[in-house]
């Protein structure tokens, strides 16, 4: 299952998505937390602290990651490897699972079974000339490649409000649009939900509600968000707002009753949109074939990259590590 949280900047998406991951976690879910935001903060609220070897955008990284995803396919080669890249026979799948190759190597432990995993923001070498749209190409690499049993979950603290649609990370189970009670932010919702509607995933959209602290905030939010969309609102705490500014990182502590409650609803709202694999595979075939003809593909690699796509993965199943 991959549910991704989404929201315009500042809305605490990290905090409610890192305060999922710890709550899943303790149910016993093999949780894997990527943290795709160019303000990479996941890991920090979870107490874990590196100096940015661990993350995922780094050349060494990522080539590192790519080459093992390619496995034994003669037909993908290092320095083609785009964003939408399909899985085929002979690849290597990533999962959250402790053994799987990718998070036994970059991922950061948290919780009992969970490991965050940083995909990094702008290199020093970067600055000026390039977006941070590259840099997320790790990240749909290892979602286009992710192979899950029910027990394993792939959380995306995600880019901000609608940036997701300037790749593949809107092709998810569930994205949980996080929103504070201010204009701002409901305009950007406003406009995330006509994407996800125009790309046939309205019905994979849900509302969070975060950082309200009075009655008049709560009615704000519940007269401009459809009601079939707001799972839930969750009041501001003190409490998490204390421990960040003391430098504590938030916990399974901090997850209140009234956070439990709503947890549980988005958790049992993506187990009924949960594709399969084979449909999944297909959304990333048709977005591999739609990227292959765009003109900076086209104008910087060989034509004809829809010849990565493997006619006969899904059916044969025979992909190496799962």
């Amino acid at each position: 299952m991959r549910i991704a949280f989404v929201g315009k900047g500042g809305s605490g998406k990290t905090t409610v998505s890192a305060l999922f991951s710890l709550y899943m976690d303790s149910l016993g879910m093999t949780v894997g937390l990527l943290d795709v935001d160019v303000n990479s903060h996941t890991a920090e609220v979870l107490g874990i602290t590196s100096d940015g070897q661990y993350d995922l955008s780094q050349d060494s990284v990522s080539n590192d990651i790519r080459r093992h995803l390619i496995g034994s396919r003669d037909a993908i080669f290092e320095d083609e490897f785009l964003n939408s890249t399909p899985p085929g026979r002979g690849s290597n799948m990533f999962s959250p699972s402790a053994d799987n190759y990718v998070t036994k190597k970059y991922g950061q432990p948290f919780g009992d079974k969970g490991h965050v995993f940083t995909v990094g923001s702008y290199k020093d070498q970067s600055i000026g000339i390039d977006c941070h749209h590259s840099t997320q190409y790790i990240a749909e690499n290892l979602l286009s490649h992710a192979e899950l049993s029910n027990q394993q979950l792939l959380v995306i603290d995600s880019v901000a409000g609608n940036d997701a649609f300037g790749n593949s990370l809107y092709m998810q189970d569930l994205l949980v649009f996080v929103v504070k009670p201010e204009r701002e932010g409901i305009h950007v919702f406003e406009r995330f939900y006509e994407l996800a509607v125009k790309a046939g995933i309205g019905d994979r959209v849900v509302v969070v509600g975060n950082q309200v602290a009075t009655d008049r905030q709560r009615d704000f939010l519940r007269d401009n968000i459809d009601p079939k969309l707001l799972l839930g609102i969750l009041p501001v705490s003190d409490e998490i707002v204390d421990a960040r500014l003391d430098g504590e990182k938030i916990s399974l502590g901090h997850v209140a009753s009234n956070y439990q409650e709503l947890f549980k609803k988005l958790y049992n709202k993506a187990k009924t949109l949960k594709q399969s694999e084979d449909v999944h595979y297909k959304n990333i075939i048709d977005l591999h074939r739609k990227i292959s003809q765009e003109s900076w593909v086209v104008g910087s690699y060989r034509s004809g990259m829809q010849d990565q796509i493997d006619p006969l993965y899904r059916s044969s199943g025979a992909s190496n590590e799962r």
